[in-house]
């Protein structure tokens, strides 16, 4: 089968509304601009915001007002009149958070501390969810097609009821599985006997051909696999396509992802990271036999992970990403037509969010969105700089805006005063919350004072800038909790590895020795992922990954890759790869990192450490550098003046409280030792450099001491 049953078959995006659910008139431009693109579909997941009716009115969002009948409708009318054909996505199985998180549906739990799982062997819950997917598709009459999820259904067999049945001979979690489902499409048949049925695949992955065929389920349901790795593995997919066939699962559909699938967290979207997942499944249909019929390609934008997740990258950020994967599906690559397309739709200089310098230096026109994006990236790399590093780990933040502190909100407004003083100097370009919160709100519905969550500690850090965000909130990670993308990355619930970019879809959750790599560098070992390797395609570490024959790579009695260099250097070259950034120890010789970099053909690495060695070079040749540290003597009303006018190189390094004598009823003032320091050349090229003017205040008021 050739990769055109993807450029010319139906190409459905992914809306998942179950965080930050787009006001009608945002909504509107994006479904335009969807078809504008080159999608013929739209895969709708409402999941709260869908206006349930009786007994499941508890099902509405109470932090945002759902979307009204009247709306839905609209929704459908937009898109059908631009020839996009609507297939709601309504959760049967698995991920029913938004569901079973309410006390009266608690006993429908597989497991009570499993809010996603529902419980197969209670009635009640089947007909839950035939009520569900029957108030769905009363709105969505013209749906010639209905998706019902059950993907990752977790913890399933662990209830007492589950445990019971399981005891019967010949059964398995797998015939659980399969009972449940065909109970549930067999319903959908009955109501609805030319409807379509999707289901996600992930559940489906262990089992055998002859498992499958043997169940009732062939006939009713056609799989949708999904792997949303830049690296899949494309004659893994293929294999399991062709299991699915042989089993009389002949009408298939794959699903790729645009965003919502890098990491739990991920606020700016990676154009190339998607763009390579969609090249892989251009490359897996490529691959299939004639008997499989391949219905289409779903390009999935996850909002959140799951219902009690942060968010994921908001749709302004990844307009860029969708634009291309969907040029890429057009074209059957990556091609300067497409990426000049792109450009084009979105009226912007570049393919990439990130790239803000010619985000807006495209044509006269730009995209809904654009300012709100340009802020989000702007944020990010403010939060992600060595200036906000050294900020928080600074002496006032550290000492006077400990967690501790937020908490009890208690601060000293003169340490306050200093702690906005250095916010203001390392972002002075940062917009103010007030802009992002509007630019959000004319997007988005606005969350009721109910959906308000709380700033978590790693980002209370940063209320010096004022950033606060309406629920569902733009999560700024954890720097502690920052990895390689993928697992790593996110919490595993219950035992389980969230959705995120699996690289093998040959079980229903990710497998890691398809995701992570092991090598062995001169003896230690360093485990990594995929992504992380292949940052840079013209490295080694890429054609390793890639297997690429032409090179002569062995590996040990564990499967890591043997590479016959020093460890001690390969380090700083990992650490690379994973942040982008160039972190030498001490006691490691730039020299050596160079000489790795050369190896391992990182060129932007390479040019990295010959300006660092370089830059040292010329620090050496200025002659040695002294630290001179003066104590000055001051009273607390002089304090914030003296701090806030240094300069000349004097950095803040301690302030000690001496104590003072005093009493109420007089005007003794508090005492403090300040201690500075400076860096000071004595002697450049034979050359004494004299203190300025304000230094040499300083000094004066050092001899105090």
């Amino acid at each position: 089968m050739e990769s055109l049953a993807l450029s010319k078959g139906k190409k459905l995006v992914h809306l998942d509304l179950k965080g930050a659910p787009p006001r009608m008139n945002y909504l509107r431009e994006i479904i335009n601009l969807f078809a504008d693109l080159g999608a013929n579909g739209i895969l709708i997941e409402y999941e709260d915001m869908f206006p349930y009716e009786g007994e499941l009115k508890i099902l509405q969002s109470n932090s945002h007002p759902p979307y009204s009948r009247e709306e839905i409708i609209s929704i459908q009318d937009i898109a059908y009149s631009r020839g996009l054909e609507i297939i709601p996505l309504v959760q049967t199985f698995g991920h029913l958070e938004f569901v079973l998180k309410h006390s009266i549906f608690r006993k429908l739990r597989e497991v009570s501390h499993c809010l996603g799982t529902l419980n197969p062997h209670i009635k009640q819950g089947v007909t839950l969810v035939m009520e569900m997917l029957h108030q769905v598709m009363e709105l969505h009459p013209k749906s010639t097609a209905l998706h019902i999820g059950a993907d990752e259904v977790y913890m399933l067999g662990q209830g007492e009821q589950s445990k019971e049945w399981l005891t019967n001979p010949g059964y398995n979690i797998h015939k659980l599985f399969l009972s449940y489902i065909t109970k549930v499409a067999k319903g959908i048949r009955e109501s609805h006997p030319s409807l379509s049925v999707i289901m996600w695949d992930d559940m489906l992955r262990r089992m055998t051909s002859d498992t499958i065929k043997e169940s009732d389920l062939v006939g009713l349901v056609q799989p949708m696999l999904w792997d949303y790795s830049p690296v899949l593995d494309v004659a893994n997919n293929i294999q399991l396509m062709e299991k699915y066939r042989s089993a009389g699962l002949s009408k298939q559909w794959v699903a790729s992802s645009f965003k919502g699938s890098t990491t739990v967290y991920t606020c700016v979207t990676s154009t190339q990271r998607h763009v390579d997942n969609h090249l892989q499944w251009l490359r897996v249909a490529s691959g299939l036999s004639p008997g499989i019929d391949l219905q289409g390609i779903a390009l999935t934008g996850w909002q959140r992970y799951d219902h009690l997740s942060v968010l994921c990258e908001l749709m302004p950020l990844s307009l860029h990403s969708l634009a291309s994967c969907l040029q890429t599906l057009l074209h059957g690559s990556f091609t300067q037509e497409a990426q000049n397309k792109v450009m084009e739709a979105l009226g912007t200089g570049t393919i990439d969010v990130s790239d803000i310098e010619r985000l807006s230096k495209g044509s006269t026109c730009s995209y809904t969105g654009m300012k709100l994006a340009e802020i989000i990236v702007q944020l990010m790399a403010m939060l992600e700089s060595q200036e906000m590093r050294d900020f928080e780990s600074s002496m006032y933040v550290r000492g006077w805006f400990s967690p501790y502190h937020r908490q009890k909100k208690i601060i000293n407004p003169l340490i306050a005063e200093q702690i906005q003083k250095q916010a203001k100097i390392q972002n002075p370009s940062l917009p103010p919350a007030g802009i992002l919160k509007k630019k959000m709100a004319e997007l988005h519905i606005e969350p009721n004072a109910t959906g308000i969550i709380e700033q978590t500690e790693h980002r209370e850090i940063r209320a010096s800038v004022n950033v606060r965000l309406p629920s569902p909130t733009l999560v700024i990670p954890s720097r502690s909790g920052l990895s390689s993308p993928g697992v790593s990355g996110s919490r595993p619930v219950f035992g389980f590895p969230m959705k995120s970019n699996p690289s093998s879809p040959s079980e229903p959750t990710e497998k890691p020795g398809s995701r992570w790599v092991r090598l062995n560098v001169g003896g230690t070992y360093f485990i990594t992922t995929k992504q992380t390797l292949c940052r840079d395609p013209k490295s080694f570490l890429y054609r390793l990954c890639q297997e690429d024959p032409d090179l002569d790579s062995d590996k040990d009695e564990t499967g890591a890759y043997l590479i016959d260099r020093d460890p001690t250097y390969f380090g700083p070259i990992l650490n690379y790869l994973r942040h982008g950034k160039l972190i030498i120890n001490k006691n490691l010789a730039e020299e050596g990192v160079l000489e790795e970099a050369e190896f391992y053909n990182i060129a932007s690495l390479v040019r990295l450490v010959k300006e660092r060695i370089r830059d040292n070079e010329n620090r050496t040749s200025q002659g040695p550098v002294k630290h001179v540290y003066r104590v000055l003597q001051c009273q607390e009303e002089e304090l914030t003046q003296m701090v806030s006018t240094m300069s000349d190189g004097w950095k803040f390094e301690q302030l000690i409280s001496i104590g003072s004598s005093y009493n109420y009823g007089n005007e003794d003032q508090a005492e403090f030792l300040c201690v500075v320091s400076r860096e000071l050349n004595n002697s450049t090229n034979g050359i004494v450099i004299e203190p300025t003017e304000k230094a040499k205040i300083l000094q004066e008021r050092g001899s105090r001491m």
